[in-house]
């Protein structure tokens, strides 16, 4: 663990406040608990005192986006469009369905390679980094050029990529001024950087508050709203385009059972309520919420309009 914080990590404000103390609701790790602290004039929730990499990296469950019982194939057909499902249940990444012809692009934290793929396939040079060696393996099956580890251990040539994108990653980083000088550092003047996000500024967040579904506690050390993710990206060269809203049923369900489940602390994906039914039902919900621009789920594209140096 790292020293306690007296200010805010995005704005610099010392008014921070106590907000909650709480465990991992996710993946059964309910034998520690963590401090989570919110700053009263841009509204960030962040840990604190943050947590180490080492201690992060350690509590992901083995089969955290585990490739290694996949094949090419699987993920081939995964990345097909379903769109019954997508209608029903679905709300994959607004930004799969542009053009990147002869583009390189890079993808933070691939996971199980379905959307780099999905950008390779509509003629990107797809890129992407992820800490599992399996997911590196299946990529290269796959045409990708996946690299092990981080970013930072990826050392990418400056200036070198179109388009680069964290789509329900930057949530997981616990140095997000590190990793924003980085990009700005390999991704090209005019370039582009997509960041896909949990959103307090949401229903469900306000619903649910301490016990909302994507708090991620330790795994999300910061929970963001646009304001404060634009002005953290603003501060290293970075100008907000555009904005969408992409929230599905998971917040919403899981937000329920996380509640029925607050006295045996199971995890947050065990219980009843997960029905199929409930699904169909609460997405529908969701996808009004991101009309009235409450969706728990955003997506900020920005331009890079100058590089820094730090």
């Amino acid at each position: 663990m790292k020293e306690i914080r007296k200010n805010c990590p995005v704005c610099g404000d010392n008014r921070i406040d106590f907000y909650t103390n709480t465990y991992d609701k996710h993946y059964g790790h309910t034998e520690k608990k963590y401090d989570v602290y919110s700053c009263t004039k841009c509204k960030l929730l962040f840990l604190n005192p943050m947590i180490d990499d080492s201690e992060l990296f350690a509590l992901y469950p083995e089969d955290y986006y585990d490739t290694s019982m996949q094949t090419a194939n699987d993920i081939i057909k995964k990345s097909q469009p379903n769109f019954l499902k997508d209608f029903l249940i679905g709300a994959k990444a607004k930004d799969l369905k542009l053009s990147f012809a002869g583009k390189k692009v890079l993808d933070l934290g691939v996971g199980d390679c379905e959307q780099l793929y999905v950008l390779h396939k509509q003629g990107a040079e797809a890129y992407g980094t992820e800490i599992r060696e399996s997911a590196c393996i299946i990529g290269e099956k796959l045409g990708l050029k996946v690299s092990k580890g981080t970013l930072f251990e990826a050392n990418y040539q400056s200036d070198f990529f179109d388009y680069i994108r964290s789509n329900h990653s930057f949530e997981h980083i616990t140095e997000p001024r590190e990793l924003l000088e980085e990009i700005n550092r390999i991704l090209k003047e005019k370039g582009r950087l997509f960041i896909g996000v949990p959103n307090t500024k949401s229903w469900t967040f306000r619903l649910f508050g301490k016990n909302w579904y994507y708090l991620g506690v330790p795994f999300h050390p910061f929970s963001y709203n646009p304001d404060n993710l634009i002005q953290l990206c603003e501060q290293y060269g970075f100008k907000m385009e555009k904005i969408n809203y992409n929230a599905n049923y998971s917040s919403f369900v899981s937000g329920i059972q996380i509640l029925l489940n607050l006295k045996n602390k199971k995890k947050s994906s065990d219980g009843w309520f997960h029905s199929k039914y409930n699904r169909i039902i609460f997405h529908q919900i969701a996808r009004l919420s991101n009309v009235f621009k409450r969706g728990d789920c955003m997506e900020i594209t920005f331009v890079k309009t100058k590089t820094v140096s730090r």
